[in-house]
């Protein structure tokens, strides 16, 4: 009988060092199959921070070109736009991971969401661009289809 209980505390004693290691092993691998997939998924779903940006932006662009007969075209006069989340001549997303820009271009004017902190990682779409007759784009490697989607 000894022999016996010797045997059935052997069995439910635990986990071998060895039985660990190919466990440890076998999530390394699938975290970094999956890893990359969640970051451009991550990515993607915060590109919609920066094109909601650059929409509410040409929305303020029609309200101020109403009132004044003109767009806003200089950087350094953006906070006229009355954009929520402006701090001195910066507009920022209103997570922070856009920052507005203006210039002149086709239509008056070219808003662009430029990407900040970890979105910088974003290279399919990098900047997102918006002009006055409403054409979409954007300075990455990606189709302005596939990044204003």
């Amino acid at each position: 009988m000894p022999h016996l209980k010797h045997n059935l505390h052997r069995r439910f004693a635990g986990f071998s060092l060895l039985e660990l290691l190919v466990v440890l092993v076998i999530l390394g691998l699938l975290y970094s199959l999956v890893s990359p997939q969640y970051q451009q998924y991550v990515l993607r779903a915060n590109r919609t921070e920066g094109r909601a940006l650059l929409v509410n932006a040409a929305a303020h662009q029609a309200r101020y070109h109403a009132q004044n007969q003109q767009f806003l075209t200089q950087q350094q006069n953006i906070s006229q736009l009355r954009l929520p989340h402006t701090q001195g001549g910066e507009v920022l997303s209103s997570s922070g991971l856009y920052r507005l820009s203006i210039e002149p271009g086709d239509g008056g004017y070219l808003l662009q969401a430029v990407p900040l902190g970890a979105q910088r990682a974003d290279n399919a779409c990098a900047t997102l661009l918006l002009n006055g007759l409403g054409t979409t784009g954007n300075t990455g490697s990606a189709s302005p289809f596939e990044c204003w989607k």
